[in-house]
């Protein structure tokens, strides 16, 4: 599960540390990468695709980090990832812009 936030770059280290604070909270794993100068970021979230439990903590996970990116005045809404989220299942999520790929 690929996520997709952005924050003005005054908020990007606060941004970080509660991310990877929710992410250490929930137990899932997932390397943070991005093009940070324009404050942009990325986590890749390693799930089972057969645990739905997890597939539902990762939901969970990107949910918040939209949600905690437009409080911070940013946008779950880059430009590398289309918006998927929850459409694979016909859900739909409290943040239908945010950015998710499900491989599975």
């Amino acid at each position: 599960m690929v996520t997709d936030a952005c924050v003005p770059i005054s908020r990007l280290a606060e941004c970080i540390k509660e991310t990877q604070r929710d992410l250490a909270e929930t137990g899932l794993m997932g390397p943070m990468l991005g093009h940070v100068g324009d404050g942009n970021f990325h986590l890749v979230l390693l799930l089972d695709p057969g645990n739905d439990a997890e597939i539902e903590m990762g939901m969970g996970f990107c949910d918040r980090l939209a949600s905690r990116a437009i409080s911070m005045g940013g946008t779950c809404t880059g430009a590398e990832v289309p918006s998927l989220a929850r459409a694979h299942r016909g859900t739909p999520s409290p943040m239908v812009d945010a950015h998710v790929l499900l491989y599975h």
